[in-house]
């Protein structure tokens, strides 16, 4: 029979504790809907409930495929597997005509699966796999070998599906919205990647994952992307051009939220004003168009935080106005606009014109007056443009299946999230400004907008 117990778990990214189903052993006879589970990493995947954070969980466990007769002792946490090794080779128990395997790492008891699946003899692969282990140390002293995987598919590519961390937002935020909805409609369209969303600091956090490996892909600023590869404003001095452009999706809207009784960017003049977290995506483009309207660091008293942060100091009454840049309408202005007095910041003409002078990739983006409860018409903003990027090393036929499924399923995503249906192949390729990815590059060629 199966064995399971629910056991606390820290979430490594925002430390929250919540309860996670752990299984010390799985009967797939007993509990059918297993088999699938574990293939596809469900059975051992943690999603956080507080910040959409998700990690597979390594631990040991008992996998009992009755109906085949395997048996599989995952050693994850490299104890003396010799007890079990022990109990496994006894004659005359319950286990006699079954293959019985020990494994010491997740990824090893995944490639025994897809062996198995194939009706092929894993002994013949791991005696291939000791000979090359042997040859490399041998030729190539300093190298260390932790594994070696030999199951593939017909492409070449890992049996398994790549893992991609998508970096999105806050949790308040439209990235992190999209991200779960991309998430929900592709998962049982990709086979070669499987895909977990992350809530994060934004988008230059989300480059710099990227960069240091912790993200494969990423929502983020068009501008940003640039700031990157360029090596300005927030990356100055630093380029980073792990990042590769994927596709356009929706404009982004630099909104500005503030106390009844600012009109203007100018009025802003003296007043307390959250500008996005450091080094965000959101602040860059709030000084922007602070500095556009003749505003310097002097003139007003800049916060640092998240919107949600700034949208809650803001009904405390602590500060009088917070930029952020997201996809209209946003999350955190419809929950503000039910129970306080909404006023967003139009852009006088004079503003407009210096900010379109000075900052051309801030085009004119408009609000009309439906887009949140209690706006008295149309509201003059400008806009970035929400960019798909992926990381250099995810291969061209991951991204290409990525690429060519989030335009297959135009409807579906558009049904989850109305952003999605800016989702145009031409100008999702015609906003590249850096380097485009190669899996993207051959889906638009092939399409005919590139």
């Amino acid at each position: 029979m199966s064995q399971s117990a629910m056991q606390e778990i820290t979430c490594p990214k925002c430390g929250k504790k919540t309860s996670f189903l752990v299984w010390d052993s799985i009967n797939t006879m007993k509990n059918p809907e297993m088999k699938e589970k574990v293939r596809n990493d469900e059975a051992f995947r943690f999603h956080c409930p507080e910040c959409g954070a998700s990690a597979l969980l390594n631990y040991n466990f008992l996998y009992h495929q009755q109906e085949d007769k395997v048996l599989i002792y995952v050693s994850a946490d490299g104890e003396d597997a010799s007890e079990m090794a022990q109990i496994l080779d006894q004659r005359g128990n319950a286990f006699d005509g079954y293959r019985k395997r020990i494994v010491r790492s997740y990824n090893a008891f995944k490639e025994k699966l897809l062996i198995l699946d194939a009706g092929f003899d894993d002994r013949i692969v791991e005696i291939i796999k000791s000979s090359v282990w042997d040859n490399v140390e041998a030729h190539y002293k300093d190298k260390k070998i932790d594994e070696i995987y030999f199951a593939t598919n017909d492409d070449g590519e890992s049996s398994s599906p790549v893992a991609i961390t998508l970096a999105t937002g806050g949790t308040s935020g439209t990235y992190y919205a999209v991200g779960g909805v991309l998430k929900t409609v592709l998962d049982s369209k990709l086979t070669l990647s499987k895909l977990s969303v992350e809530s994060t600091g934004a988008s230059v956090a989300n480059v710099n994952m990227i960069t240091d490996g912790d993200a494969q892909m990423a929502i983020l600023q068009s501008d940003v992307i640039n700031y990157a590869h360029e090596g300005t404003n927030s990356f100055d001095g630093a380029p980073e051009t792990n990042a590769l452009w994927v596709a356009g999706i929706y404009n982004e809207t630099v909104q500005i939220l503030a106390k009844p009784g600012i009109n203007s960017v100018a009025d802003l003049k003296g007043k307390t004003v959250c500008v996005g977290d450091v080094g965000s995506g959101t602040e860059i483009n709030a000084w922007q168009v602070l500095g556009a309207a003749g505003l310097t660091k002097d003139d007003v008293k800049a916060v640092n935080g998240s919107f949600q942060d700034g949208v809650d100091q803001l009904k405390d009454g602590k500060i009088d106005a917070a930029f952020t840049v997201a996809g209209a309408p946003t999350t955190a202005i419809v929950d503000y606009a039910t129970t306080n007095t909404l006023n967003l910041v139009s852009l006088t003409d004079e503003e407009l014109a210096a900010i379109q002078e000075a900052y051309p990739f801030l085009i004119r983006d408009d609000l009309p007056s439906t887009t949140y409860t209690g706006m008295t018409g149309d509201v003059v903003c400008v806009a970035i443009q929400a960019t798909l990027v992926a990381s250099k090393d995810l291969s061209e036929d991951v991204v290409y299946e990525f690429v060519k499924a989030m335009f297959d399923n135009k409807d579906a995503l558009t049904e989850g999230h109305a952003k999605f249906g800016f989702l145009d192949p031409e100008a999702a390729s015609a906003g590249a400004t850096v380097t485009m990815h190669p899996g993207a590059e051959k889906y638009y060629k092939e399409i005919g907008v590139l």
